[in-house]
């Protein structure tokens, strides 16, 4: 079996060092993305599974491997067979997803072969659009949102089951103003979880050092230096957020909505 895997990497992953692959594909086109480059499944990314596997099977220093990309619920069936490798070798499993692909969710909910949801919970619903560009001919706004909910509900569902932390970039001039993340904060008020908050960078998502046994396929290699550098210039103007402005924000929320857990991620 094949699958479009951009790479492996071993890392620190809120706290926790774990194992990471990172699938190819994204339905989102969010303006501060800094792995554009993966999110097209191109042909020199395919591998065969195998490979994952046997990176899977040798990894003795960490308890859980995350499943990201990407959208990682892009490639179902290639996340399916993952994540039950690595349940076989007693990983606790994770998926990083952006939440719309809910019947995807669902599905790998219910086979119970995933311990562990982040989930990028971008802003309010009423500015999904302006973040994320994920808008098309074939999917409406209307229908993206229909879809972030339905994940929320999911959530909701498995509270009790599966360990929930909800992820928000703070990204000045987007996803900063406190009334922002009241709403956003609404969102998930219901749902027993953690909420992690933290600030945008503009480094590159995938650091060559944390590479697995040499896990990235040459042209990526090759190209990196290149995608790093575009990443700086775009963002070049945008400065990190404080952390004394994470911490009012967090303030402001958790006097709104005091059952909510607040997490600063710096």
């Amino acid at each position: 079996m094949e699958g479009y895997i951009a790479a492996v990497t071993k890392e620190m992953f809120f706290g926790e060092k774990c194992l990471m692959v990172w699938l190819n594909g994204c339905n989102f086109n969010c303006q501060y993305c800094n792995v554009q480059d993966i999110l097209k499944t191109k042909s020199y990314y395919k591998t065969e599974l195998g490979n994952i596997e046997n990176i899977i099977k040798k990894a003795n220093d960490v308890k859980k491997i995350v499943f990201t990309g990407g959208e990682p619920l892009f490639q179902k069936a290639v996340l399916r067979y993952l994540l039950k490798k690595a349940k076989d070798n007693n990983l606790k499993t994770c998926i990083h997803t952006n939440g719309s692909k809910p019947k995807a969710l669902k599905s790998l909910l219910e086979d119970n072969i995933i311990d562990e949801v982040y989930f990028d919970i971008k802003c309010s619903l009423e500015n999904y659009e302006n973040i994320t560009k994920s808008a098309t001919f074939f999917i409406t706004r209307q229908q993206i949102i229909k879809d972030i909910k339905e994940s929320l509900c999911l959530m909701k569902e498995y509270e009790d089951k599966i360990n929930i932390s909800f992820v928000t970039v703070i990204i000045p001039g987007l996803v900063y103003r406190k009334e922002e993340l009241i709403k956003t904060a609404s969102l998930i008020n219901n749902i027993k979880c953690r909420w992690h908050i933290k600030p945008f960078t503009s480094h590159y998502g995938i650091e060559e050092a944390n590479l697995l046994e040499g896990y990235m396929n040459k042209e990526s290699l090759e190209e990196m230096p290149f995608v790093v550098k575009k990443i700086k210039d775009k963002y070049k103007n945008i400065e990190k957020p404080s952390l004394f402005f994470l911490k009012k924000l967090k303030k402001h929320i958790e006097d709104k909505f005091n059952n909510l857990k607040v997490y600063i991620e710096n």
